[in-house]
């Protein structure tokens, strides 16, 4: 008898999974519609030239901005995020301090960002500078739970 009941349930979780799956795909639960998102997420982005340009793929701001317009034309309702590490480390952030990505990161219209622990490679007053750019004076659309700032 045990293994009957077994079988139902299972079969009760295939049927109500199923049932979730449909509601999922019209995009209804319950009578109330929910509104599906598409993240487009990237981090670590401190490079904007090719890695190599002889090599395929290649790499580089152009070809990233590239595939997230494409990205963006095939799904509707997008949403950009970023979760750190623009500032540093590489070996162009050694003289910018990070100064060079962040028209990238307004360029590709990013809605939501997070601060990674590169962020903080150059000290505090270099991070606002580079938050006041990436943000474009919104900083409410940077989140961190890593950063203290003391007033």
């Amino acid at each position: 008898m045990g293994s009957s009941a077994s079988k139902m349930a299972v079969k009760k979780l295939k049927k109500e999974n199923a049932q979730l799956k449909r509601q999922l795909q019209e995009k209804t639960f319950g009578g109330e519609g929910i509104k599906r998102v598409n993240f487009l997420h990237f981090n670590d982005c401190y490079e904007l030239l090719p890695s190599n340009p002889h090599e395929s793929p290649c790499g580089g701001a152009a070809r990233f901005m590239d595939a997230v317009n494409k990205a963006r034309e095939t799904m509707s309702d997008t949403m950009t995020i970023f979760s750190g590490d623009f500032v540093g480390p590489s070996l162009t952030s050694v003289v910018t301090k990070g100064a060079h990505i962040k028209e990238a990161l307004d360029t590709l219209d990013v809605q939501f960002g997070c601060l990674g622990n590169h962020e903080f490679d150059y000290g505090h007053k270099n991070l606002e500078r580079r938050l006041h750019g990436y943000t474009r004076g919104t900083p409410s659309r940077v989140h961190a739970s890593n950063g203290l700032r003391q007033t």
